[in-house]
């Protein structure tokens, strides 16, 4: 999976803009610096995460490379073998 439950939603919109039409469907602004895990619980949040995470699949952009990322949002990530980029 390539978006996790700690996440920042501002960050996950930022690499993933695709994510957008998600989080609106719930009624979470895109904006938010709190993770996934503050603003879902339980089965809220799996469900969530696996929805995130099949809206970024089509985009084959698993895990961004750091120098992509505003410094605040780099942390490493497992390499994914089908990257594109």
């Amino acid at each position: 999976m390539a978006i996790q439950h700690n996440m920042p939603v501002s960050e996950i919109v930022q690499i993933w803009p695709e994510t957008v039409p998600v989080l609106e469907e719930r009624g979470i602004p895109s904006d938010v610096d709190d993770p996934l895990h503050k603003i879902a619980y339980g089965n809220a949040l799996a469900e969530l995460v696996k929805d995130l995470n099949a809206a970024v699949q089509s985009s084959g952009k698993t895990c961004p490379k750091a120098d992509e990322m505003d410094p605040p949002a780099r942390r490493p990530c497992k390499e994914d073998k089908q990257r594109k980029f």
